[in-house]
């Protein structure tokens, strides 16, 4: 017999995924979660004023201005900008957040 100039192709068999019903029956232990934040539901923002302290550049504050108003409108605080001295002042609490 004569050989043919077009090979046979082989088609791989594709697996199909499997149906499953949506009356299985789950499991009844969960696990943990790994979430330890709040839910959102019971998230509380805290009474007093966000200080953010500025540690850059003085001619970008009208900037920072617009950042710390954005946070005092979405969380609901009021919110304040100082121009920071030392970094120190984050560790030692008197600065809450800081554009450094």
């Amino acid at each position: 017999m004569g050989t043919s100039a077009h090979s046979t192709l082989v088609r791989p068999t594709l697996v199909q995924p499997m149906m499953v019903s949506s009356t299985r029956v789950r499991p009844t232990t969960t696990r943990p979660s790994l979430d330890t934040r709040p839910a959102a539901h019971t998230f509380a923002p805290p009474a007093t004023t966000v200080r953010f302290g500025n540690y850059l550049s003085a001619t970008l504050a009208p900037f920072y201005q617009g950042v710390t108003d954005f946070v005092a409108d979405r969380l609901h605080i009021p919110t304040t900008l100082e121009t920071g001295s030392a970094y120190g002042q984050l560790a030692a609490g008197e600065v809450d957040a800081g554009f450094l």
